[in-house]
């Protein structure tokens, strides 16, 4: 599970160098990366790492995340957005 924090600006959710260079390649992890809930609603309405909550989902998976977790709150308001 990823954390909420950022590492030198970048959220830890959407880091590719620690999700997929670090933690599969280095370490060579297997498992299923999640978010804590939230957490990829926060690099958006938050942290302002992502321009909007699409870019968020967009930007975890491609730093290597396999399952969002986002709160019913946070999918209700992106869904109707």
């Amino acid at each position: 599970m990823c954390a909420y924090n950022r590492v030198n600006g970048v959220p830890s959710c959407a880091d590719f160098n620690l999700l997929t260079k670090t933690a599969r390649k280095q370490w060579r992890f297997r498992g299923y990366i999640t978010s804590d809930c939230g957490a990829v609603g926060i690099i958006h309405d938050q942290q302002g790492f992502a321009k909007s909550a699409e870019d968020a989902v967009a930007d975890v998976l491609r730093a290597g995340m396999f399952l969002p977790f986002a709160s019913t709150h946070n999918v209700n308001r992106t869904v109707a957005n």
